[in-house]
Parts: C-alpha cells; sequence; structure tokens
C-alpha cells in the first residue's frame, strides 16, 4: 500500500499537503519533524530508498527504478541511494549478484 508521500504527485507539495490537512506548511513541517524525527521530504526519500533496495534486488533496472519511484532522473535516485546506504544503486545490484554466487 502506498502512502501520500511515497510518489510525487501534484498534492505532494508541502503547502498542497498542508492545506489538505488544515495547517500552515511551516506547522506541517515541525509537527511532522516532531513525529517521525524528519521532514517530510527526507521521510519521503527514505520510503523511495527503501522500495528502490526491493526493486533493485528484483533486478530491476536503475533507470525503471528512478522513473517508477519518482526521482526526477536517474542521477537524482543515484544521489538519494548513495547519501542513504553509502553505495550507487548499481553497486547495491552487483554486490547482490556478487553475494549469490558459490564461493570457489
Amino acid at each position: 500500500m502506498r502512502t501520500p508521500l511515497e510518489r510525487p504527485s501534484p498534492c505532494n507539495q508541502l503547502s498542497q499537503l498542508a492545506e489538505a490537512v488544515g495547517l500552515s506548511p511551516w506547522h506541517l513541517s515541525r509537527s511532522f519533524r516532531q513525529r517521525f524525527g524528519l521532514p517530510p521530504v527526507a521521510w519521503r526519500n527514505q520510503l523511495r530508498v527503501a522500495r528502490a533496495k526491493v526493486w533493485l534486488a528484483q533486478g530491476r533496472a536503475v533507470s525503471e527504478v528512478a522513473s517508477q519511484l519518482g526521482f526526477a532522473d536517474q542521477p537524482h535516485l543515484t544521489r538519494a541511494f548513495r547519501a542513504t546506504l553509502g553505495v550507487t544503486p548499481g553497486g547495491y545490484q552487483r554486490g547482490l549478484r556478487g553475494a549469490a554466487q558459490p564461493a570457489g
């Protein structure tokens, strides 16, 4: 099940989300950070990187994953992935393939 912040849509702008719940953008961001420990955008990026890990492990192309998760482009996914996990999406996939091969 997708959460509203997981995939960008016209309603995922902070101002539009704030309006939908009857708060100012500032108040929504502050309340969100207090509740979840992260601002809404950082929280959404963590969700998208977590989903990207699953899809990359399934063998999907990095460009497809970036597009499907609403990143502006593949480099945008790469920056978010590296910032979160310390490795690029391609490096993550190569690591999984290497771990799946028997030693010897």
